[in-house]
């Protein structure tokens, strides 16, 4: 994985250790400048009130700021982004009985996903590229921060990792 020291790279230590041989596998097959930023996602049943909990962090200058992105069609989810002090969080909640619905029954409130977000490939020729590395994807459907993939493989009830195609 490119510099994991990097803010823009850092993902909690839970969600970390749970997806990370996956992201070794993408950081593996592309060149290192490609992977541009790790967004971590917290699952719940309520996004009102997980942003009120997640948001609250004692001694910070600048209240977090939350806002509403497109839904997560690949996870079945309403999103918002929760900003603060240079860090972002996605906060998922169900909007169908699908990924994150079945997560959150088997294993409650948490972190759920890592959306990587990749710079300037073309979304069929990084699918390629990650197929001959080992990573199976998805097929493209919209998400919270572009086109999407779910890397295929991994646990039904996540945490999920997705592949973001930013554009070049």
């Amino acid at each position: 994985m490119p510099d994991p020291s990097s803010e823009r790279l850092a993902l909690p230590v839970e969600l970390a250790s749970a997806v990370g041989p996956t992201l070794h596998r993408i950081a593996d097959a592309l060149a290192p400048a490609e992977v541009v930023e790790l967004t971590p996602a917290w699952a719940t049943i309520e996004l009102d009130r997980a942003e009120r909990e997640l948001g609250s962090t004692e001694g910070s200058p600048d209240p977090p700021s939350a806002t509403d992105l497109p839904d997560d069609r690949v996870l079945g989810s309403r999103t918002r982004r929760l900003a603060s002090d240079g860090h972002t969080t996605l906060l998922l909640e169900p909007s169908t009985e699908g990924r994150i619905a079945a997560a959150l029954a088997r294993r409650g409130e948490g972190w759920a996903a890592a959306y990587v977000s990749v710079d300037g490939a073309d979304d069929e020729v990084l699918a390629a590229r990650l197929a001959a590395g080992g990573v199976m994807l998805s097929s493209a459907a919209a998400g919270p921060l572009g086109p999407e993939r779910l890397v295929l493989g991994g646990p039904r009830d996540g945490p999920f990792v997705l592949v973001v195609v930013r554009g070049p």
